[in-house]
């Protein structure tokens, strides 16, 4: 079949052929990038390198620009970013000179939700850019218009997507779930009290950075006021929902969204982690209650014995706090979501990430040199603690203690005899 896609010159197009027996794997790779912008494509100073990923409102690529224009580099060389493009795939499709256009129907309403489309996505770009200072949110840098769409730069994170990660590492100690889960829960919190709703938690909007920090990424769909006349004319693809990690009451449309929402799809993660699966579908447990909620398929984690002896009932209770189908039984703010986690986790307080480098950004492979994450550090011991600990940590140093104590008590013993 013949695919429309950009060729390497800037905005040049070009007409290729896929037979039949190139491969299935191939194939699909090449059918879920059809409409991206090829490498070497030229956004100003950016050039694109390759695609990162596709969903549904947005294309995302890895691009490299001139070093001299960054007043915070030394020296020349390139950096690089990450840039994602507007693209709601059910509204628009790609041109010959490479320009995004919507379908045209006979009331121009394409026309006017990618209009609104276009609006959401420069309010995204400024959460990005001015309104969330937390480390463990993506930074934004600029949002600018070209080929009829727009294009948000963002920092470039170097590092797995957190579904990627658990696939390469596999399963993952209470420990590092929360290192992973306490940085993200505040990142959460700080959206919140923005009075904003992320509303795509899931572990393909997680980063792991190659420095072990977590990031939550992707706020296309945040507070997203258009999603539903997308949905209304284009179906359930373009709804902001995700098996097994949105809850009930994104998928209704008159449903009440709030920080509930979040922590629901959260605790799903949080599932995921600990189980290795999803929990079951939202529309599964619409069903079930549907008939009474008798047949809830969600079963409780803090009552299987197989989770409880490897993790804290606390990390249990509060994933099941999490996971509760009505949103009102849902803890309400994160805030009270942590209050049930481990309390010697609560008093950790999670390093922050290093200034930007030029190779921070969007999603690589390879780079990950170990398993355990420490995002959640202890502070550093003073020299005391040091000392105790080298003395409890070690046998000559325990006896040598004794030995210590014996020698300063007989001396003041000497001394109150000759008084």
């Amino acid at each position: 079949m013949a695919q429309q896609r950009p060729g390497a010159g800037g905005g040049q197009w070009r007409e290729e052929s896929m037979t039949a027996g190139e491969g299935e794997r191939r194939h699909r790779k090449e059918e879920t990038f059809a409409q991206a912008l090829a490498p070497g494509y030229r956004l100003g100073d950016y050039r694109i390198l390759k695609t990162i990923g596709q969903g549904g409102f947005g294309i995302t690529y890895k691009a490299s620009y001139p070093r001299k224009h960054d007043r915070e580099a030394k020296g020349n060389g390139e950096g690089f970013v990450a840039i994602k493009e507007l693209f709601p795939i059910d509204l628009v499709y790609r041109d010959d000179d490479g320009s995004v256009r919507p379908h045209e129907d006979d009331d121009h309403e394409y026309e006017e939700v990618f209009r609104n489309c276009r609006s959401r996505f420069r309010r995204e770009g400024g959460l990005l850019m001015g309104r969330f200072k937390s480390s463990y949110i993506v930074k934004g840098f600029d949002v600018f218009p070209a080929n009829n769409t727009l294009y948000l730069v963002m920092e470039y994170l170097d590092g797995y997507r957190l579904s990627a990660y658990q696939r390469r590492f596999g399963a993952l100690g209470e420990r590092d779930i929360l290192d992973i889960a306490f940085p993200l829960m505040g990142a959460m919190e700080e959206i919140h009290g923005a009075d904003c709703v992320h509303r795509d938690i899931a572990p393909d909007n997680m980063m792991i950075t190659k420095e072990g920090f977590p990031v939550l990424i992707d706020f296309g769909a945040a507070k997203a006021d258009f999603d539903r006349d997308i949905s209304r004319m284009c179906g359930t693809k373009s709804r902001v929902w995700k098996p097994g990690y949105s809850p009930c009451e994104q998928i209704d449309s008159k449903g009440r969204i709030g920080p509930w929402s979040d922590i629901y799809a959260f605790g799903a993660v949080l599932h995921e982690m600990v189980t290795r699966k999803k929990p079951p579908d939202a529309l599964k447990r619409i069903m079930a209650y549907g008939q009474g909620g008798a047949c809830d398929p969600y079963m409780s984690l803090s009552r299987k014995s197989r989770y409880s002896n490897e993790f804290s009932a606390e990390l249990l209770g509060a994933i099941d706090w999490a996971l509760q189908f009505e949103p009102e039984d849902r803890p309400q703010s994160v805030g009270a979501w942590r209050s049930r986690f481990p309390s010697e986790k609560r008093r950790h307080v999670p390093v922050k990430r290093g200034a930007q480098g030029s190779d921070d950004g969007a999603v690589e492979s390879g780079t990950q040199g170990g398993k355990t994450i420490w995002a959640a550090k202890p502070p550093a011991k003073s020299s005391f603690e040091e000392a105790t600990t080298f003395f409890s940590d070690h046998t000559v140093g325990k006896l040598l203690l004794i030995l210590g104590v014996g020698l300063v008590f007989l001396t003041l013993l000497v001394v109150f005899l000759r008084i």
